[in-house]
């Protein structure tokens, strides 16, 4: 019989195979218009992208120093509110409801976001509401896309936490909490950024400790492939790499 960790670890397997389906499918799309294959999508094209974000929905709100358009799930989410999205879910909101924004790509094309939810809750700390989302079956594998390519999941959400930290205001509990329901400590984002160099990238030294523990924690559950984890994973020469930062940072405890 299938257990439940069995059926989460499928659930994300299922998950990660279709955010990649999706993104070598778009990846062909656009080699394909480059090359002069296929035409350009003309209802796409057509569509300037200032129109196309507002179709997420009217409640309009700023996460991550972006406007974003979804619906009152999110902005529920977004600020802790827990009653509020029971009450909305009660209601038929979907609990995978997408929310969308604008973001320039370091050449300037601005590309169409998209994320859930949970996304917004694990990037502002709020545990509750993350366990609440991810009992009603929310995916602790969701994907946030930049358009339509994967592009970081809930963890990473999580310990960048809008480029704060995810234990920078005490917050201990969340990653690991996701990382226990089967969250990938050494999971990239669509940069090659794993979860360590995003807890760098916030410059917090709780959050970098924070992640770090996660990391030993998965070599000891891990302790028959740990030569390979080791050899494999660049978190753990980053950790090496910068022991004497580490040795300094305060415990990620109280």
């Amino acid at each position: 019989m299938t257990n439940l960790a069995d059926a989460v670890g499928l659930g994300g397997m299922v998950e990660r195979a279709r955010a990649a389906f999706l993104g070598l499918r778009r990846q062909e799309t656009l080699l394909e218009e480059a090359l002069g294959l296929r035409a350009p999508d003309p209802e796409v094209a057509e569509t300037d992208i200032h129109e196309q974000v507002q179709r997420y929905g009217e409640t309009e709100f700023q996460w991550n120093n972006r406007t974003c358009h979804g619906t009152q799930i999110h902005l529920a989410a977004l600020g802790g509110d827990v009653p509020e999205v029971l009450r909305l879910l009660s209601l038929g909101h979907p609990i995978t409801q997408a929310f969308g924004y604008i973001q320039d790509s370091p050449d300037g094309k601005e590309q169409l976001c998209e994320g859930q939810a949970i996304h917004l809750a694990a990037s502002r700390g709020h545990q509750e509401m993350v366990e609440e989302l991810l009992e009603r079956k929310a995916d602790i594998n969701s994907m946030l896309f930049r358009d339509n390519l994967p592009h970081y999941d809930v963890l990473h959400a999580a310990v960048f936490k809008e480029g704060r930290g995810g234990a920078s205001e005490g917050d201990l509990q969340l990653i690991p909490f996701l990382c226990k329901k089967g969250a990938d400590i050494f999971s990239k984002n669509g940069n090659d950024l794993s979860c360590m160099h995003l807890a760098f990238q916030t410059g917090d030294l709780k959050t970098i400790k924070l992640v770090e523990q996660q990391i030993w924690e998965k070599v000891k559950e891990s302790n028959e492939n740990r030569n390979q984890i080791l050899s494999t994973n660049s978190e753990t020469s980053l950790v090496s790499e910068n022991s004497d930062i580490l040795d300094k940072a305060p415990p990620a405890t109280e």
